[in-house]
């Protein structure tokens, strides 16, 4: 080979590795499904949360527990910050919120509708939650405000900005969390001024004779709070009993609490086969996309020896429909079969601008036992059916990072039509938090052409027969309500691909069946002037 023709193949190379990773003093970035470190350090770094800002969706911000033997204190909250829509990252594993000395991690944050940065966190000398906030994208943060003085403090919890326009109480921030002191409360307060002040931190009624754990919030459209924990059998870890749900319409001032909404038995232990600690405790989200579902509440919990879960930890899924009144029955997320001896753990919840759910989640089924994967499964038909898939791109092992704890909580949003998830994973022989940057994939109803129809048109599906998934076209002459309605071969509803009004034009929209069994399946478009069904086969 010439010397030119190899210069020539060794610029190609360059170029490609340059499109598919750049490093920066910052970390690593890809846009191609790459794992990468939001923000690479020598300190252990777990239990990562992230939000997204309302004013700017490139803004993002990140943080954890950070964890150095050799500074003081020992623990803080890590401070990450992107504005470029998690290409790079800045900050601090450390944050300089005074008074610099009672830092001990356990952050919460929120971006709230001014930009400001909030975040929460637990103090140790002495003993309290504490609160700060930024007002430049986390550079610099205010005094603390103590929200309790409680010994021991409070859990991890939660919290939340009220960022719904349409909200009478548009931009208040909450937080949540748990004390671990008898009776256990449920503890909750809020701020209207950005958190300058907060108030009273306060419990929120309920009725529970064993210990409460968790805490986490979602916010509907109109300015409902909503709050879930679990009641589990005892000093922590312990096995979640069943899931708590507290509702506010009065931006937090008063609550109803229904002290049972769906029996649970969740994985709170010590995990002998890593040594680490584990816990089952529900996540909630509300869908906020505007389609059919909007309004509903998802709940994410991670259960064992109850159905639908098997003897292994599996990622078990509730909804409501009527704002937490009455809920589903549980529905099992993961896809691999039951009973394998593989475990799923730490669901993360969210959902995307399509109205499709995404659930993260810690995986073996395709590893040994000693090692962990990241999955996400997505449901775009309200949590009927769901579909895996590998999101990243190399094995850990689970070992503990500080006094049996690896981390609990991992986390994922939605933004841009891209998903960011993050995880902690020891792939460089310390724990720290990792990315990816992933397109959302194309559940949702996709316009194909400009031209306006004649007729209305469903096109066959293609390919036909089809694994894993299969592409639906029609066309539309009227601006319509259209619905794309999948049936078993009894004609049982099983799937509805689209239920929204769209323009004239053609569209496509694609199909996961999940855990559908193999066989023949119809699909209808429906509208109110014309509807046609077609046959398709599905071939596992």
């Amino acid at each position: 080979m010439k010397n030119n023709q190899i210069l020539i193949l060794k610029k190609i190379f360059f170029i490609f590795l340059v499109c598919i990773l750049f490093e920066t003093s910052t970390g690593v970035y890809s846009q191609t499904g790459l794992s990468f470190r939001v923000f690479p350090d020598t300190i252990s770094q777990f239990e990562p949360i992230i939000t997204v800002s309302p004013l700017n969706p490139l803004v993002m911000f990140c943080s954890c527990n950070s964890f150095n033997t050799y500074r003081s204190p020992q623990n803080s909250e890590g401070i990450f910050v992107t504005t470029n829509g998690g290409l790079n990252w800045f900050g601090s594993d450390m944050c300089n919120g005074q008074n610099i000395n009672n830092h001990n991690g356990d952050p919460g944050i929120a971006i709230d509708k001014n930009g400001r940065f909030l975040l929460k966190h637990i103090g140790y000398q002495p003993y309290a939650v504490l609160a700060h906030y930024s007002t430049d994208m986390g550079s610099n943060w205010s005094t603390n405000v103590v929200l309790s003085q409680n010994q021991p403090p409070e859990d991890k919890g939660a919290m939340i900005t009220d960022n719904n326009s349409t909200s009478p109480y548009y931009g208040r921030t909450y937080i949540t969390g748990v004390n671990y002191q008898i009776p256990y409360p449920v503890l909750f307060s809020y701020t209207t001024n950005g958190g300058t002040s907060w108030s009273s931190y306060s419990s929120i009624p309920n009725s529970a004779a064993d210990r409460n754990s968790g805490g986490e919030l979602a916010i509907g459209r109109l300015g409902q709070v909503y709050d879930i924990w679990a009641v589990d059998s005892g000093s922590p870890p312990g096995t979640e009993k069943y899931a708590s749900f507290g509702r506010s319409t009065d931006g937090g001032v008063s609550w109803s609490t229904t002290l049972n909404v769906f029996n649970m038995h969740g994985i709170g232990m010590l995990y002998t086969n890593w040594n680490i600690f584990v816990n089952g405790i529900p996540k909630i989200v509300v869908d906020l996309s505007g389609g059919s579902r909007d309004g509903w509440l998802y709940v994410v919990t991670n259960e064992y020896n109850l159905s639908p879960a098997g003897s292994d930890f599996d990622i078990i899924f509730h909804r409501s429909t009527n704002g937490g009144t009455t809920w589903s029955p549980g529905i099992r997320v993961n896809q691999d079969a039951l009973n394998n001896g593989k475990v799923q753990l730490f669901p993360a919840i969210c959902v995307d601008s399509t109205g499709t759910m995404d659930i993260i989640y810690y995986d073996n089924r395709n590893t040994t036992s000693d090692s962990l994967q990241v999955f996400m499964s997505r449901s775009s038909d309200g949590g009927n059916t769901w579909y895996d898939q590998k999101i990243s791109d190399r094995t850990f092992k689970p070992v503990a990072a500080y006094q049996y704890h690896m981390g609990d909580f991992i986390d994922i949003v939605a933004a841009r039509n891209k998903l960011f998830p993050v995880w902690m994973a020891n792939y460089t022989g310390i724990f720290q938090i990792w990315t990816t940057i992933m397109d959302i994939p194309p559940f949702g109803v996709q316009k194909i052409g400009s031209t306006v129809p004649k007729n209305y048109i469903l096109v066959q599906n293609y390919p036909n027969p089809f694994n894993p998934s299969t592409t639906i076209e029609f066309s539309i002459p009227n601006k319509d309500n259209v619905k794309i309605v999948i049936y078993d071969a009894l004609g049982k509803e099983v799937n509805t691909l689209v239920n929204q009004q769209l323009e004239p034009g053609s569209y496509k929209v694609n199909f996961e069946p999940g855990n559908l069994a193999s066989g023949i399946y119809y699909y209808s478009l429906i509208t109110n002037e014309f509807s046609s069904t077609k046959k398709m086969v599905l071939v596992k």
